[in-house]
């Protein structure tokens, strides 16, 4: 048996840092490590000039986030000064027992939120990271809907015109058997979609972000693959070796159950999805996707 899958991209965090010239050329790269805090990667795009660049810089960061059993709570990753959240995504300790309720971007902040649900009898962990890029024009809009019992609807909401989608999350109830089939990257045009599934017996709520900024170049990238029963799979979506991957995404079959414990970025150039499948007799299809932008020429 063949779970069923929409294919689409979302989020991911990076790893490396760069810094420019006045001239936008690339000088120099440098590592480092922070508690809570990714390592930095500031970035030149290809066509930008000194005076006005449409990706300036951009770096990742990271928090964690401790649930006690049984319980929920939040985090935030804030950027620095200097930036803004363009994506964000996540790293639990363990699939289907960790729900992820709301991944998006914070609404008192310029970071990333997250929160999540222990549904264990013991303590779990999940890690956040948020993307932050200091460029031009950036705004996030959200869409909420009703989801029926029985019913999984994709919803989209759009960038404003002339402006790129860079990234975008969700929120839904923080209830079992709700889950989020999709978050990535709208099939066409620029924005976020966003596909939950409502096994409760009740109406359930469920909204859509999109992050959106003047931004050339934006291109997505996915890779898809079968989830055979009793198994995981780490499957990258990988941009080419001329661009950066700013965000990312993931889909996948899996219906009442919750296949994605992590969407992440992996090197400079890919966003990484793991999948853990605990049936015996079924298969899923399941969808990497990852945001990617040109590097300097």
């Amino acid at each position: 048996m063949l779970g069923t899958s929409r294919l689409r991209d979302y989020l991911r965090p990076i790893g490396d840092g760069w810094r420019l010239t006045m001239r936008t050329t690339l000088t120099r790269l440098t590592r480092w490590l922070m508690v809570a805090a990714a390592a930095a990667m500031v970035a030149p795009i290809a066509g930008a000039s000194a005076a006005h660049a449409d990706l300036r810089a951009w770096e990742t960061r990271r928090g964690t986030l401790t649930l006690a059993p049984g319980a929920s709570g939040s985090v935030t990753v804030d950027c620095q000064s200097w930036g803004v959240a363009i994506s964000g995504g996540f790293s639990a300790s363990t699939a289907n027992d960790v729900f992820i309720d709301t991944s998006r971007p914070s609404s008192t902040s310029n970071g990333w939120f997250v929160s999540a649900l222990n549904m264990l009898t013991t303590t779990q962990t999940v890690e956040v990271f948020a993307v932050c890029a200091s460029i031009d024009g950036r705004t996030f809009d959200s869409r909420t809907i009703s989801v029926a019992p029985g019913a999984n609807p994709a919803v989209t909401k759009t960038c404003p015109a002339g402006t790129s989608n860079t990234g975008g999350g969700f929120r839904v109830d923080a209830v079992d058997r709700l889950v989020v089939m999709l978050s990535g990257p709208a099939s066409t045009g620029q924005g976020w979609t966003v596909m939950p599934f409502n096994a409760t017996t009740v109406t359930r709520s469920a909204t859509v972000y999109t992050v959106c900024a003047n931004f050339a170049g934006r291109r997505v990238a996915k890779q898809s693959a079968i989830l055979e029963p009793g198994t995981s799979l780490t499957l990258p979506a990988a941009c080419t070796n001329t661009e950066f991957a700013i965000g990312g995404g993931w889909e996948h079959g899996g219906g009442t159950r919750w296949l994605v414990d992590r969407a992440t970025q992996s090197g400079l150039s890919a966003w990484t999805a793991h999948y853990v499948n605990t049936t015996t007799t079924v298969r899923f299809g399941v969808a990497t996707y990852a945001v990617c932008a040109g590097r300097p020429t």
